[in-house]
């Protein structure tokens, strides 16, 4: 929102965005289903202009295809591309935890990762996606 308190178009367009990736990541909108700008939006009552700007937002981001002439499609990932979310992973998760010699541990960066972690699980168990890709 705005200071004023209305809504902006980023804020829309953002909207749009968050509430669109849910529905992907959560299996609403399955691999390969096609739609466009119009379509989504009449379904949020919005004009096309932010829910383009979110649908390229999403294309950017990987979850979508966009095509020109067809509109917009969520991405069907193959296992190689889920291997290589899990290889970027695993070099994420190895370097917060590679200590160079040296450098003591601190207790509390655990402490920190842990809670995270727990908040996570809570959020998975409850549905909440803002928590886990938020």
């Amino acid at each position: 929102m705005s200071p004023s308190g209305g809504v902006t178009r980023n804020t829309l367009r953002q909207q749009i965005a968050d509430a669109l990736r849910d529905e992907v990541l959560a299996g609403r909108l399955p691999p390969g289903r096609e739609f466009t700008v119009k379509q989504i939006a009449e379904q949020y009552g919005v004009s096309a202009t932010p829910v383009r700007e979110a649908l390229f937002d999403l294309s950017a981001q990987g979850l979508l295809v966009s095509d020109q002439h067809r509109g917009f499609q969520v991405r069907e990932f193959t296992v190689a591309d889920y291997r290589a979310m899990a290889e970027a992973r695993v070099l994420v998760v190895e370097g917060l935890f590679r200590n160079p010699e040296g450098v003591a541990v601190r207790p509390e960066g655990l402490v920190s990762i842990r809670r995270r972690a727990a908040e996570a699980v809570r959020a998975a168990k409850g549905g909440d996606l803002d928590v886990l890709i938020g």
